[in-house]
This record gives C-alpha cells, sequence and structure tokens, in this order.
C-alpha cells in the first residue's frame, strides 16, 4: 500500500510523491535521530519531526516529515489543533 508523503524543510516543501507505508517506521527511526541531534545541539523546547495522518477506517493516507525546533508556545500552537493524526516530536526536558 503506498500513502502520499511530503518532506519539509521549514516552510520549504523539499519532496512530495508517495511511499510504501512499511517504509514509515524506517523513516521515523531516521528522523528521531536526526531530530534528537538537533535538539541536542540547539535551544529549542521541541523538535517536531513528523506527522502520521490518518483518513476514515483508521487508515494512514499521509505522512510528512519535517525537522523543525519550537518553543512551548508554537508547539502548543501547531499541535493542539490536530485531529486524526500522530505527532512525532522530541521534548528537552532540561529546560
Amino acid at each position: 500500500m503506498t500513502v502520499k508523503h511530503e518532506i519539509w524543510n521549514g516552510s520549504t516543501l523539499l519532496d512530495c510523491g508517495t511511499m510504501l507505508l512499511e517504509d514509515i517506521p524506517n523513516m521515523l527511526r531516521d528522523q528521531e535521530i536526526k531530530a534528537a541531534e538537533l535538539l541536542d545541539e540547539g535551544n529549542a523546547d521541541h523538535v517536531l519531526y513528523a506527522c502520521k495522518i490518518y483518513g476514515r477506517g483508521d487508515r494512514v493516507i499521509a505522512f510528512q516529515c519535517y525537522m523543525e525546533q519550537m518553543n512551548d508556545e508554537k508547539f502548543c500552537s501547531v499541535t493542539g489543533k490536530v485531529n486524526g493524526a500522530v505527532i512525532y516530536a522530541l521534548h528537552n526536558r532540561n529546560r
């Protein structure tokens, strides 16, 4: 099964198309490693790195990758309104 995918760098769309559903776990693992490095290097409260979007029947219909550092206010603003999706982010516990 294929799903739509988008890869973003901030507000710039780097790539879009379709990907195999079974490739999502590997991409998530790679994104999480990069997000952890970014969180360690930076001054952010959170790093948003992916979103899995579900449609009817709880089927994954899209997968989006990000790598965006955020403060608490922006993170709550961006993720607080999401329905029908799983947000993947790392959080700075030292702040």
